[in-house]
């Protein structure tokens, strides 16, 4: 017969509330409870994720090959920074070479003439020697038989004497034509040889940092009008980067420009460098290459002023793209009938 007293007794609840069924059933319950909750206020991102490359904003300056014949000195190294009017390739050609010391020599060699003339003219124009040194070309000597043969002259022989200086005046005057005719087809030679010869050395036409874009760089030879490389801004912490990465067909029609993006750089540190952007332009035709298709998008980069110094042009990392976000109770509601 069941005594009442037993239901004040604590082995009475005891054995009623602690059995099996109420000690695993309730938590799980309450937990059931607490992650259907959870999932109808707490939002997941929506993400695409790609590799990716960093890049310049801009790109300053192009430079291509400039002689097919054999390179004789290569300067060209990633990520060097060059100064302007650094000389980045060089190639065999003597006979440019030969053609430019020769026509460089003549023309040297007429300008003293010229000036020597001119003081020759002086000199018969004043009745003195205007030559300060010994006359290369020997007018100080021709200037010197002339008043020897003025003194031979009679004082009263004026008119012998100014047929004489006005002969010599004209003689002078068509040298001076005729060397100064000379200079001019001599310079236009020298113009066409000084492009032969610049043709076979390559300087830096800005300052930057080199991005070599060959794959043949460290070939002998490099077809006339191949580019070579590209030269970047220096990376400062005011320089504007840029990280270019791949999308899939099958991700682009959520891809939309202001999206937010997440790069980290594949470094092997225990802290990673993460860098938020924006994309700011996607690619309006597919790219394809022997495995895939893809769209090309880019994104700005903000980066923080202390971590310049770790990053490089072509820098490979991991870009998350955050197209949205949705609770999680969408998010799998959207997975089951998407199985279905």
């Amino acid at each position: 017969m069941f005594d009442p007293k037993y239901l004040e007794s604590g082995e009475f609840y005891q054995r009623r509330y602690h059995n099996f069924s109420t000690i695993i059933i309730f938590p799980i319950f309450f937990l059931v409870i607490f992650f259907v909750v959870f999932s109808l206020f707490a939002k997941r991102e929506l993400t695409v994720k790609s590799n990716g490359q960093i890049i310049p904003d801009k790109v300053i300056s192009t430079i291509q090959s400039t002689s097919n014949n054999e390179i004789e000195r290569n300067y060209l190294v990633e990520n060097k920074f060059v100064k302007r009017g650094e000389t980045l390739i060089t190639f065999k050609n003597n006979k440019a070479k030969i053609s430019k010391e020769l026509i460089d020599d003549e023309i040297n060699d007429t300008n003293e003439r010229l000036k020597s003339l001119d003081q020759y003219q002086r000199s018969i124009i004043k009745g003195t020697n205007q030559f300060k040194v010994t006359n290369n070309f020997g007018y100080d000597d021709l200037f010197n038989r002339y008043i020897n043969q003025i003194n031979i002259l009679d004082e009263n022989s004026n008119q012998k004497i100014n047929n004489l200086k006005q002969h010599e005046l004209v003689n002078v005057k068509k040298e001076i034509s005729t060397q100064k005719q000379s200079l001019a087809e001599l310079k236009v030679k020298q113009q066409s040889s000084n492009e032969d010869y610049q043709n076979n050395i390559i300087n830096s036409p800005e300052n930057g940092v080199l991005h070599l874009e060959s794959n043949k760089i460290n070939t002998k030879y490099l077809p006339k009008g191949e580019t070579l490389a590209e030269i970047y801004p220096r990376i400062e912490k005011n320089t504007q980067l840029h990280v270019s990465y791949a999308i899939s067909p099958e991700d682009i029609t959520d891809i939309r420009i202001g999206q937010k993006i997440r790069f980290v750089l594949n470094e092997n540190v225990s802290k990673p460098l993460v860098l938020n952007g924006e994309i700011i332009n996607i690619g309006t035709a597919p790219i394809s290459d022997k495995e895939k298709t893809f769209f090309v998008c880019e994104a700005k980069l903000t980066i923080p002023n202390v971590d310049y110094k770790r990053i490089k042009y072509g820098i490979i990392g991991r870009v998350t793209t955050i197209k949205g976000s949705k609770t999680w109770f969408n998010y799998y509601k959207d997975l089951a009938l998407k199985d279905k």
